[in-house]
Order: structure tokens, then C-alpha cells, then sequence
């Protein structure tokens, strides 16, 4: 599978529907699986894990066109069961990561240390990268008690990215 950056004019439908397949239709049957149990059990949280990428139209290069059509449908999931779904105590918010410092983002800088550099200039927030651990606990923030008023929202963690 051929996961490099492509545009609309680019993109091959077996690439498009399995990026659809993975991260939309993945994250409806998750929703689906989980709501009757909540129903049952009067209520909880469903956290989406969506992408900046589903937010903006891609980066320089144009982006991955399936990519961000499929992160922006799990926004539009994630905001019809929020509003569809409030009336059974069902609380359905995303996480918004940019880049995060993986292993495999780690090596991408190893083999390539310049983008590190564009990295430390254009970040709003210089020499950081969101660690895995700062994704993890904007979704313990919106699964706990604390987000009890909180349904539909965007939880954007990405250094800033989205200010530019």
C-alpha cells in the first residue's frame, strides 16, 4: 500500500476507500459497538481520535487527500452522535493531534535532521513536539467527570500549528 502524500488529481480509489475504510468506517463501527452499551448503562464518553489533517486542506504539497477526507468525516461522526445521542447521557468529543515524537517520527528526523530544523522554526511552540503522553491525556480529560458539560468539541493538540 502506497501511504505517500497525494492530491486529489493523485489519488487512486483502492488507496482513497482503504484510508476510508480504516480510519471512517473504523470509527463508526466503534461508535456503534459502544452506544448500546451506553445506553444500557446510562450513559458515558466516546473520544474520537480524529487529526489536524481533517481540519485544515494539508500541508505545502497539498497533502493526502483520503487522509484528511476521512479524519474530517470522523469530525462530522463525532458531532452527529454528540448531538444525537446527548438525550442517553452519551458524550461523543475528538482529539485533534498534529505531529506527535513517535518512534517512526523519531526516525524520520534521524534520517533527516533539516526537517527537524524546519520544524524548531515554524512551530509556534519551538523545539517541541506533542508527546504520545499529551494526546492521551486530552482523552482522559474528556472521558472523565470533568467534561461532563463537554460534548462536540474539537480538542486541538498540536504545538499551534493550527494558528498559522
Amino acid at each position: 500500500m502506497d501511504w505517500s502524500n497525494k492530491g486529489v488529481l493523485d489519488m487512486k480509489s483502492e488507496k482513497y476507500m482503504k484510508v476510508m475504510e480504516v480510519n471512517s468506517l473504523g470509527t463508526l463501527l466503534g461508535i456503534q459497538k459502544s452506544i448500546p452499551k451506553m445506553q444500557e448503562n446510562g450513559g458515558g464518553s466516546i473520544i474520537n481520535i480524529a487529526s489536524i489533517g481533517g481540519l485544515k486542506s494539508g500541508n505545502a504539497d497539498g497533502g493526502d487527500a483520503a487522509y484528511s477526507a476521512s479524519k474530517g468525516s470522523v469530525r462530522s461522526l463525532t458531532k452527529h452522535v454528540a448531538h444525537n445521542f446527548a438525550k442517553d447521557n452519551i458524550r461523543c468529543s475528538a482529539v485533534y493531534p498534529g505531529e506527535i515524537m513517535t518512534d517512526m517520527l523519531k526516525n524520520v528526523f534521524d534520517e533527516n535532521p533539516e526537517m527537524w530544523d524546519q520544524v524548531k522554526v515554524t512551530s509556534p511552540l519551538p523545539n517541541h513536539i506533542a508527546d504520545p503522553v499529551d494526546i492521551a491525556n486530552g482523552a482522559v480529560y474528556l472521558a472523565s467527570d470533568d467534561a461532563k458539560a463537554v460534548t462536540g468539541t474539537e480538542l486541538v493538540i498540536d504545538n499551534g500549528t493550527m494558528t498559522h
